[in-house]
C-alpha cells in the first residue's frame, strides 16, 4: 500500500459505545488542529466484534479518508484488531492508543521526539485500585522474565506506543498472541530484529469501564509464559509471518477477517 500520510493513529475497540466517543472527539480536535496539513494522518478504529452501537459510534461522525472503520464479526483480541489495523494504514508512523483514552493523544509529541522505532509509553506508578496495582506489578515481572534483558521497557502495557510504518509491520506481521498479551511478544519480536525500543513517560488516568475480567490475569501469565519458553525452544520464530494472512479486506465479511465498512 503506498505510503501518503505522516501519521496513522490505530484504536482497537470491543463493546466501547460508551467510552469511545469522547476519545473520538478529542483525539480527532487534536488531530485537526495540531496537524492540519492535508493527507498528513488518518484515525482508523478497528472494531473488534462488538455487539453494541461502537460501530455506529464511529460512523456517525462520518467516516472519510482520514475517519475509517474496520470490524470483524467476532472478538479476536485486542492483538489480532492491533494487527489488522497497522497493516492497513497508510501512515510513515502509526500511534496506537486505547479506546478509554486513559493515555491522551495530546502525548504524541513525547513519543515522536524519542526519535525510536519503537517508543512506549510508561504510565506513572499508582493511580489504580490497589488489587490491579498489585496484579501490573506481578505482570511485569514475568514479563521482564520472558524479555531480553537489555532494551526491555519495564512498562510493556501502556496501549499508547508508536511505531515507525516499517517496525509496525515487521513486528505486527510476526504475532502469535492475539490477546491481552500481545506487547510483550511485539516487545520481543521487535528487540529479536534489532529495533530501537525506547521508554518515554507519558500522563494515564484510569476510566472506570476496564474490560479486564478477574481471569484475563492468569491468561495474561499464561501468555508471557508462551512467549517465554516458545522462543526459546524454536517452536515459535521471529522469521514466521504468520499475520499477514489477516489483512483487512473490502468483500464479504468472514470469522477470519477484519472488513473495512465504507458509507
Amino acid at each position: 500500500m503506498l505510503v501518503c500520510l505522516a501519521l496513522s493513529v490505530v484504536l482497537p475497540s470491543y463493546n466501547e459505545a460508551r467510552r469511545l466517543p469522547a476519545t473520538l472527539d478529542a483525539t480527532l480536535a487534536y488531530l485537526q488542529q495540531h496537524r492540519p496539513a492535508p493527507l498528513d494522518w488518518e484515525l482508523i478504529v478497528v472494531d473488534d466484534g462488538s455487539t453494541d452501537d461502537t460501530a455506529a459510534a464511529v460512523t456517525s461522525l462520518g467516516l472519510s479518508a482520514q475517519l475509517r472503520l474496520l470490524r470483524t464479526p467476532r472478538n479476536r483480541g485486542k492483538g489480532a484488531a492491533l494487527a489488522a489495523g497497522v497493516l492497513a494504514a497508510r501512515g510513515a508512523h502509526v500511534l496506537l492508543m486505547d479506546a478509554d483514552g486513559a493515555t491522551p493523544i495530546s502525548a504524541l509529541p513525547r513519543l515522536e521526539a524519542a526519535r525510536a522505532d519503537v517508543a512506549v509509553g510508561a504510565r506513572p506508578s499508582g493511580g489504580r485500585p490497589w488489587r490491579r496495582e498489585l496484579q501490573a506489578r506481578g505482570f511485569r515481572l514475568a514479563a521482564r522474565a520472558a524479555l531480553p534483558a537489555a532494551g526491555a521497557p519495564q512498562d510493556t502495557q501502556c496501549g499508547f506506543k508508536l511505531l515507525t510504518r516499517h517496525a509496525a509491520r515487521e513486528c505486527f506481521s510476526r504475532l502469535h498472541l492475539q490477546r491481552w498479551a500481545y506487547d510483550v511478544e511485539l516487545l520481543y519480536v521487535a528487540l529479536q530484529l534489532g529495533l530501537t525500543v525506547t521508554s518515554v513517560p507519558v500522563p494515564w488516568a484510569d476510566i472506570p469501564g476496564s474490560k479486564i475480567r478477574w481471569y484475563t490475569p492468569l491468561t495474561m501469565l499464561v501468555d508471557v509464559l508462551r512467549v517465554a519458553i516458545l522462543y526459546r525452544c524454536g517452536i515459535w520464530s521471529v522469521d514466521d509471518h504468520s499475520n499477514l494472512a489477516h489483512q483487512p479486506t473490502s468483500g464479504g465479511e468472514d470469522e477470519a477477517s477484519f472488513v473495512e465498512i465504507f458509507i
